[in-house]
């Protein structure tokens, strides 16, 4: 799960994405069926194999990537790319996209009181496991000349905060 958040990672505090209102707009893929028979799609998987985009509680857009043939259980590297264009989002997965204009009325609230923001990633398993791999990521803003500060990594494995 890809999230902007108006939270720092200085907060000890659990966020979960589905949990009105967090302050957060999350791109999330999904390879288990977490809700079978739920059949509203504002609060549960549109399938086992999905991909979706989900603020403050809230599912606003999800694709079902099977038909797409897309198979998140392939064991395969899948590269996503994200744009956000001030107003909606766009997701490809491996080449297509899967989401398109997805409205993110909810952006203003992942922004912090002096307007800052924080990027990364997250990873839940529902009722099953798996592995989550980020082989390799880049983070470009709306102004090449813009300082968007150092990338910071943070291990849940210790409290140590290293600079690229």
């Amino acid at each position: 799960m890809f999230t902007i958040q108006n939270t720092a990672p200085t907060d000890s505090a659990w966020h979960p994405p589905h949990t009105p209102p967090n302050g957060c707009v999350s791109v999330f893929f999904n390879a288990f069926l977490n809700w079978p028979g739920c059949r509203d799609y504002t609060q549960c998987d549109v399938s086992d194999n999905s991909g979706g985009v989900v603020s403050n509680g809230q599912y606003l857009a999800q694709a079902d990537l099977t038909p797409l043939g897309i198979n998140m259980k392939d064991g395969a590297a899948h590269p996503v790319h994200i744009i956000f264009n001030c107003e909606k989002l766009t997701v490809w997965l491996d080449g297509l996209k899967v989401l398109s204009n997805v409205p993110v009325l909810g952006l203003g609230q992942a922004v912090d009181a002096s307007g800052n923001a924080w990027v990364g990633f997250g990873a839940a398993t529902g009722w099953a496991w798996e592995d989550h791999d980020i082989l390799s990521w880049s983070f470009r803003g709306a102004y090449e000349n813009h300082d968007y500060g150092q990338p910071r990594i943070r291990s849940p494995h210790d409290e140590r905060v290293e600079r690229e």
